[in-house]
């Protein structure tokens, strides 16, 4: 049982202040074929609605989708986010609208390889109820995930090494023996934070499936430069996200691949 509350109440706080509080930057809009609706959409949006949905009629044409088969979501916020939702949506903020139109088309192709993946309902419920374990176990992955890109080990993360992933570890067993005793509390930390590396595995590896379905859409030097021109803060490997540098090195690679394919010559079948 304390599982489950662990699990689900994090979930329902969530629900909870999505459905109470609203934050300026955080409105959003559904946008699709008829357009803005002037008395439930500020006019400035029309703009950036136009050339959401300009992009995405490109990226909907090159993948042969039926049309309408996907929703745009606009959200009122100058930072370049963007996301896969569940119902056949994709979130995407003004910053990116507004920005270079190559870079949004490709966005716009990364984020429907998340959807031709699936298990988006899914993925979102699952990364909601997890917050409590990554609360505890996020900080330490984190850290052994930044000590992997540096070229030399210095004396803070060192120390942070030794002592962040045990600490970490020692309070969740503290919290949980009262209530299902140090054996069984025991276990749960170590399932909580192999469950971490599983979960970031399987996240790093939706993301270079997502990519490869832009690079496969014609859109690899559009999602290339986006990533590489994203803020500091962004760059970084992450629990949810490999670090943009192997994803630009991973599309590269694929693109460089595609083209030599396309300069392979086309072998005939022997005449009978």
């Amino acid at each position: 049982m304390v599982v489950i509350a662990l699990r689900v109440l994090p979930w329902l706080f969530v629900l909870f202040v999505r459905a109470n509080v609203v934050h300026e930057e955080k409105r959003a809009w559904l946008v699709d074929e008829k357009g803005l609706s002037a008395a439930r959409h500020p006019p400035e949006q029309a703009e950036a609605s136009d050339i959401l949905m300009s992009a995405w009629r490109e990226v909907e044409r090159v993948a042969a989708l039926r049309p309408s088969a996907y929703r745009m979501l606009l959200r009122y916020s100058l930072e370049r986010r963007a996301g896969a939702m569940p119902r056949r949506v994709i979130a995407v903020s003004a910053g990116v609208v507004r920005g270079d139109s190559v870079c949004l088309r490709a966005v716009l192709a990364h984020e429907l390889g998340h959807h031709l993946l699936g298990g988006i309902l899914y993925r979102s419920l699952d990364t909601l109820t997890a917050m409590p374990v990554r609360a505890v176990f996020g900080g330490p992955v984190d850290v052994l995930l930044d000590l992997s890109a540096r070229a030399r080990m210095s004396l803070p993360w060192a120390v942070a090494l030794a002592g962040l992933v045990p600490a970490a570890f020692a309070a969740f067993v503290a919290a949980m023996a009262p209530a299902v005793g140090m054996p069984t509390a025991t276990g749960l930390a170590a399932a909580c934070l192999l469950h971490q590396l599983v979960q970031m595995q399987l996240h790093w590896s939706q993301e270079f499936f997502a990519d490869r379905v832009a690079v496969e859409l014609g859109y690899g030097f559009g999602l290339a430069r986006y990533l590489s021109e994203l803020p500091a803060e962004c760059l970084p490997a992450s629990l949810t996200h490999p670090s943009a540098a192997q994803r630009v090195r991973r599309i590269r690679d694929r693109m460089h691949a595609l083209a030599d394919v396309a300069r392979e010559p086309i072998s005939r079948s022997p005449s009978n």
